[in-house]
């Protein structure tokens, strides 16, 4: 029966004040740990992110987040793995808005207003559905050009990383 093992990871928080230090000091002790679940659990045909890769969703996160996991991927070889990546977006991988933005507030209204949640969903091309991709334009702009293995025939779906 075919399998398909994966690594899931989560919350990495790039870019996190004063965190700087963190991961190179880590870094070695989650590589180690890596290797030993690697021979029971491994090799891995995916590696599954889902959400809090960054901090604040900044570009500069982003680029710096990128050589972080090139230098995973690299590890992760070394093991026998050669794994696609899927992403998902957690609520700390958008830059965030400004609290007084006008679609802030209608969305904070979001359990109470049926007409917000309507036109979100039923209208592709609404004020909302655009705000929502402009937040996470950072994630989606980084996820598209990164430069590790992911799935070729991936359809988007309506939010930024669902697929």
């Amino acid at each position: 029966m075919p399998t398909i093992s994966w690594l899931h990871l989560s919350d990495l928080h790039f870019g996190m004040k004063g965190q700087e230090w963190l991961w190179p000091s880590l870094r070695q002790e989650f590589y180690d740990d890596l290797s030993r679940v690697a021979e029971s659990a491994g090799p891995w045909d995916a590696v599954i992110f889902s959400g809090d890769l960054t901090q604040k969703g900044t570009v500069d996160e982003f680029n710096k987040l990128s050589g972080v996991l090139d230098e995973l991927w690299k590890h992760l070889k070394s093991l026998g793995s050669e794994p696609l990546m899927l992403c998902v977006p957690g609520n700390h991988d958008l830059e965030r808005p400004e609290s007084h933005d006008p679609i802030v507030k209608a969305l904070r209204q979001w359990h109470k207003d049926k007409e917000i949640r309507d036109v979100f969903w039923n209208n592709e091309n609404n004020d909302y559905k655009r705000a929502i991709d402009k937040y996470f334009e950072n994630y989606s702009n980084w996820l598209e050009k990164l430069p590790l293995p992911k799935p070729v025939d991936i359809t988007k779906g309506f939010l930024p990383g669902d697929f």
